[in-house]
This record gives C-alpha cells, sequence and structure tokens, in this order.
C-alpha cells in the first residue's frame, strides 16, 4: 500500500500478479518497465548505499524504504512483555492444533501468539503471514521477550510466512508443541 501511493494503483495489480507481496525488487521491476529502463540520479542516502546513487525515471522505487525510516518499533513496557510472557507460559507443552486459535481447540502458532498478544490488549490478525505484514520488523539480535519471531518455508508454501513464535526472556522461542 505504500509503495501504491507513490506509483498509484496499477501498482496493486502488479503485484498481485507476482506473487501478492510488495518486495524491494518489485518496485525496482515495475520502475524499469514503467520508465522504458531509463536511470536517473538520485542522491538520498539509501540509494547511495544500495545502489550508488540512482532510480529508475518512475515513481521512486524507494518510497517504502523511505517512508520505513520515519516508523518507530513499538516497544512494550515489561508489564506488558510480561503478560505475554504469562498467558503463553500456560500452554507451553500443549498439542499443536492447526487452526486451533483458544484453550478450548488447543492451539496453532499464530492462534497462540493471537491469544496471548489479545490478553494483553494487543490486537494481531489471525494468521502468521498476516501477522507478520502487521508488525513492524527489526533484526532479530535487537529483539527482546515477547517480541515475535518469523520463519518461512516450514512447510511448502513459498516464500509466505509460515511460522511463528514468541520469544523468551533467555532468547529462545516459545511454542506449542
Amino acid at each position: 500500500a505504500i509503495q501504491s501511493y507513490n506509483y498509484g494503483g496499477g501498482y496493486v495489480g502488479y503485484v498481485a500478479g507476482k506473487g501478492k507481496k510488495h518486495t524491494f525488487n518489485l518496485a525496482e521491476s515495475f520502475a524499469r518497465e514503467k520508465s522504458g529502463g531509463k536511470k536517473v540520479t538520485y542522491t538520498n542516502p539509501i540509494a547511495v548505499a544500495k545502489n550508488g546513487g540512482w532510480r529508475y525515471g518512475y515513481g521512486n522505487m524507494f518510497y517504502v524504504e523511505l517512508v520505513n525510516q520515519y516508523l518507530t518499533v513499538a516497544h512494550f513496557d515489561n508489564a506488558t512483555a510480561q503478560a505475554i510472557m504469562n498467558e503463553a507460559l500456560k500452554y507451553q507443552g500443549w498439542k499443536y492444533v492447526y487452526g486451533g486459535s483458544n484453550p478450548n481447540t488447543s492451539f496453532d502458532c499464530s492462534g497462540l501468539v493471537q491469544w496471548c498478544y489479545g490478553k494483553a490488549g494487543i490486537s494481531l490478525p489471525r494468521t502468521a503471514q498476516a501477522q507478520y505484514d502487521a508488525t513492524q520488523h527489526l533484526p532479530l539480535s535487537q529483539a527482546k521477550a515477547g517480541d515475535l519471531v518469523f520463519f518461512h518455508s516450514t512447510y511448502n508454501a513459498g516464500s509466505y510466512v509460515t511460522h511463528v513464535g514468541i520469544v523468551r526472556p533467555e532468547g529462545r522461542k516459545l511454542e506449542v508443541d
């Protein structure tokens, strides 16, 4: 959606036909096609670091990166992180049930995450991919207890996010068995 604000509605259809998920490479190829391959000098530090300082002459393929630098990662206070962990630890060792989303059904990975965050007053979507799409991303090295960690390709689903866990205080992932 952010890149579409820069390129216009045609980009939404372009992404839909190429995997349904924005990437920088898609933004770059869209701009290359629309500009006929014409490059222009672009000295923004993000562009300089990525390719030496140019962009294609249609829209701005760096738009998402430009916007993201001003978005901040929401940090939970210790009490919220503790509430998430306390709820999650109640279900440690429970059987993994695909599609499970509450204590009556048991849980799958994203169901457990949605339930535990919900109990702490934080609304998240239902699936691992949707949770990934709805959250701000940071390097794993910066993850703290209560943060989410995402995985892709845990089963044959292409590049979609297929698994999510909650980072424990000692840095391990908490999940249902």
